[in-house]
């Protein structure tokens, strides 16, 4: 899943979310070419060539004969401006794939820039028999021709590459002008150019399959599969037939990724209703971060704390849950006032203390001492409350006297503990 997820983000552009999923299937199949090859892509691509290199040499130490890993190394150098080494590589993804147009004019492109333009001729005819309408391909014909002298027949490629790269839709008809259409974001006009210009063309097959391509940048997969059918159904183009087939294979990609959410979900709802404390604080969390409004998640973390007589916890559940929407400001209200009253009854004090003596009964001394902090939080406060607290009458000072003195002493008790609590666990 990881693989072909990386393979699709690769092939949209989302290098990034490509190279986490790519890496990660690279490190689950290190002996796969394949998953190597597509790991050193992305990292080539995202301008990353020294570690790029890295993963086209271990898939050629897995398949020698890897045709794309070739065509990279050899993509590599020439960029690198060694041609010399381009024509190597070149030569060897040529001799595996010798109908491959992108490998032709690359080799021709390297022949070029050596100056070996009989040669680039040869290879760059070959390419235009696969795509015709390549532009840097009559480019570099043109430039091979101007090589050797020949200037009539340079000048006629070099016009063919300008208006195939052109922008000048007035000068254009056909599927140059659909094409140019398309380019300059006019997308309905270029599907309505193509649709007219199929009817009268020699070559309905090319149309019908360049417009599969742009329902397919679309979105638009039924009218994407009818046009690329029909491409394959009039010349047998396999790529026709590859590129329906990846549009389902996306599809179902979108329709899996959607049910395992889906079981993940229900999953994640089984432990955070069953499981062990740590378990269903685990598996709300995950929920929560699924979703951020999620009301099972908010209302299981609320309910989790408050078991954990967590008060600040529960009061930040609760605010989430007014901010998501679940609580209106009255419900909220209420439930904050609640919380108060437990805190001021100590109930919550009696959940901690329970716990303390439960975690150090288990040896626990990990819990025995998140038990130990929250029972002198609370102390802490106590003694602020009556610290700040003015008395009416003689009577309410004596009582705030007695309850200062007596809530020192027994946060001096707590803080005996705590060091006992601490020496354990290093004991232990």
């Amino acid at each position: 899943a990881h693989y072909y997820l990386g393979v699709m983000q690769l092939r949209v552009g989302s290098l990034k979310t490509a190279q986490e999923n790519l890496a990660f299937a690279a490190q689950a199949y290190p002996d796969s070419p394949d998953v190597q090859f597509q790991m050193g892509k992305v990292l080539s691509e995202s301008k990353r060539n020294d570690e790029a290199l890295g993963y086209f040499e271990k898939t050629l130490l897995l398949d020698a004969n890897h045709s794309g890993t070739l065509l990279e190394l050899g993509l590599i150098s020439l960029n690198a401006g060694n041609a010399e080494k381009a024509i190597d590589f070149l030569s060897r993804a040529r001799s595996i794939e010798p109908e491959n147009g992108e490998i032709l004019k690359s080799l021709g492109e390297a022949f070029v820039k050596i100056g070996k333009f009989l040669e680039a001729i040869e290879i760059l005819n070959l390419a235009l028999k696969f795509d015709e309408t390549n532009a840097e391909t009559h480019f570099l014909l043109g430039k091979s021709f101007e090589g050797i002298g020949k200037s009539k027949e340079a000048s006629e490629e070099f016009e063919r590459a300008n208006s195939l790269g052109k922008r000048d839709l007035k000068k254009m008809v056909g599927y140059d002008l659909g094409r140019a259409l398309f380019d300059t974001g006019k997308i309905e006009e270029a599907i309505s150019e193509y649709k007219k210009c199929i009817k009268v063309a020699t070559d309905p097959a090319t149309g019908w399959f360049e417009l599969g391509k742009i329902y397919e940048s679309k979105g638009d997969d039924s009218n994407s599969i009818n046009a690329f059918q029909k491409s394959f159904e009039l010349d047998g183009r396999s790529e026709a037939q590859f590129r329906i087939g990846n549009i389902h294979h996306i599809a179902g990609i979108d329709q899996i990724k959607e049910e395992m959410a889906g079981n993940k979900k229900d999953q994640l709802m089984e432990v955070a209703g069953s499981g062990t404390e740590d378990e269903r604080e685990k598996a709300l969390k995950s929920l929560l971060a699924m979703d951020k409004k999620s009301k099972d998640a908010l209302t299981g973390l609320k309910d989790l704390a408050r078991e954990r007589g967590d008060i600040d916890q529960v009061e930040h559940y609760i605010k989430e849950l007014k901010k998501a929407g679940h609580l209106n400001k009255r419900d909220a209200d209420i439930a904050l006032n609640e919380l108060t009253y437990r805190s001021d009854s100590g109930d919550d004090l009696a959940v901690w203390e329970n716990r303390l003596e439960d975690a150090k009964r288990h040896g626990n001394w990990t819990e025995a001492i998140r038990q130990n902090e929250k029972i002198k939080k609370y102390a802490k406060d106590q003694l602020l409350s009556w610290q700040t607290f003015s008395p009416k009458n003689k009577a309410q000072e004596e009582e705030r006297k007695a309850m200062i003195k007596a809530t020192r002493y027994r946060l001096k008790l707590i803080e005996a503990e705590s060091k006992d609590l601490h020496t354990q666990k290093k004991r232990h």
